[in-house]
C-alpha cells in the first residue's frame, strides 16, 4: 500500500493553498461530499452517484476499482481545514478496458475512465482544473501503472476543450451522436442532444507545439463553420448572441490541410440565457449543435482529426475555434 505523502499534494495558485488527495476512507460518510458538490454543479434531480455506502466499497483502496480524488482550500488562517466548508473540487473514475475484444487479458489494454471532474464555483479561475488533471494523471500513472486516461466532453464547451486538447494534448477520437439522452440540469437542455467528443490522454507523451499560425487561417478562407452576432429579444429584452453561420463544405475546402471549426464563447451561459418560451431563442444553441455535429462528422469522415483549440479577442469580441488537420497532410 502506498504511503499517505504518495497520495497528497499541496499546490498553490494564485497565492492561495489547496491539498490535493486521493480519497482513502471506507466510512461512507466521507462520501456524500462528493455527490453534494456534484448536484451543486450539474443540478440534474435525476441523475446520480452510487450511495454513499457503495462509494465507498467501490473504491480502489476498499474493495473497487473506482478513484475518488478531491481538493481542501486552505482557510483565511492559511490552514488545510479538512472539511465539508473548504471542500473544493473533485475528480472520479474507474479502470476499464480500451479494446473490449481483448478485455483484461493485457496490462496494456487497461485503460481508467474519467467521469467526473469539477471545481466548486467559490474557487473558479485559478487553474484548479487543470491541476486536478495533472494529479489524475499522476495517480493514475504511478499508482494504477494504467497509461491512458479517456473522457468525454461537449466539443460545443471552449473551457473543457481549452483544457483538455490544448493544454493537456488529448486526442479526439470519435464525435458521439447524442451520447447522454434525457441529461438536463444547469449545464445541458433537455431539448438539446447531447453530443459528445470521446478523447484519449496517452499519459506517457508529451504535448507537441502546435506548427500552424491562427491568424493566417482565419485570413486565407479555412473557416468551415463562423458565428454572427445577432440581438435577440429575451423576456422583453434585446440581448446579443452569437448565432452559428452555415455550414461551409465546399470541395475546395477538403483540399486545404488546416480548418477552423467555431463555437459559441460560452455555451453554458447561452443554454440558461435562451431556456425562454419563444421558440427564436431556444432554436439558437441547437442549430449550434446541429450545425457543429453536421461540420464535424463531414470532415472527420474525409479524413481530418482536431489538432488544437484556441480562442482569440477578434473585433473585441471572445471567439472559439477548433483547428483540425488533414491525418497525413500533404
Amino acid at each position: 500500500m502506498q504511503r499517505n505523502n504518495d497520495l497528497e499534494e499541496v499546490k498553490e495558485s494564485k497565492g492561495r493553498k489547496f491539498l490535493f488527495f486521493v480519497e482513502k476512507s471506507s466510512d461512507e460518510r466521507d462520501y456524500k461530499k462528493y455527490e453534494q458538490m456534484r448536484m451543486e454543479i450539474w443540478k440534474d434531480i435525476n441523475d446520480h452517484l452510487s450511495c454513499p455506502r457503495n462509494m465507498a466499497a467501490e473504491n480502489y483502496y476498499n474493495d473497487g476499482s473506482n478513484l475518488f480524488l478531491g481538493i481542501y482550500a486552505q482557510d483565511e488562517m492559511g490552514r488545510i481545514r479538512r472539511d465539508d466548508q473548504h471542500f473544493a473540487g473533485f475528480a472520479y473514475g474507474y479502470v476499464g478496458v480500451l479494446n473490449k475484444n481483448v478485455g483484461y487479458q493485457r496490462v496494456s489494454n487497461l485503460n481508467f475512465y474519467s467521469q467526473y471532474a469539477a471545481v466548486s464555483q467559490e474557487y473558479r479561475n485559478l487553474n484548479l482544473g487543470i491541476m486536478l488533471k495533472q494529479f489524475q494523471k499522476k495517480i493514475v500513472k504511478d499508482i494504477f501503472h494504467i497509461d491512458t486516461i479517456t473522457c468525454t466532453f461537449d466539443p460545443l464547451t471552449g473551457v473543457n476543450a481549452y483544457r483538455n486538447i490544448h493544454k493537456l494534448g488529448m486526442e479526439v477520437m470519435e464525435y458521439k451522436e447524442s451520447f447522454y439522452k434525457g441529461f438536463s440540469g444547469a449545464l445541458n437542455r433537455i431539448d438539446i442532444p447531447g453530443d459528445r467528443f470521446y478523447v484519449l490522454w496517452r499519459l506517457k507523451e508529451k504535448n507537441k507545439k502546435k506548427d500552424y499560425d491562427l491568424d493566417s487561417l482565419l485570413k486565407q478562407d479555412n473557416l468551415v463553420l463562423g458565428s454572427g452576432q445577432k440581438k435577440i429579444k429575451i423576456n422583453n429584452r434585446w440581448q446579443d448572441l452569437e448565432v452559428s453561420r452555415e455550414v461551409d463544405i465546399d470541395k475546395q475546402k477538403f483540399k486545404k490541410n488546416y480548418l477552423l471549426i467555431e463555437i459559441p464563447y460560452d455555451f453554458y451561459g447561452m443554454i440558461r440565457k435562451t431556456d425562454v418560451s419563444d421558440e427564436k431563442a431556444r432554436r439558437i444553441p441547437l442549430d449550434w449543435r446541429m450545425k457543429t455535429r453536421r461540420a464535424f462528422q463531414t470532415f472527420f469522415n474525409a479524413g481530418y482529426k482536431v489538432e488544437d483549440f484556441r480562442s482569440q479577442i477578434i473585433n473585441h469580441r471572445h471567439r472559439n475555434f477548433y483547428v483540425l488537420t488533414k491525418n497525413n497532410p500533404s
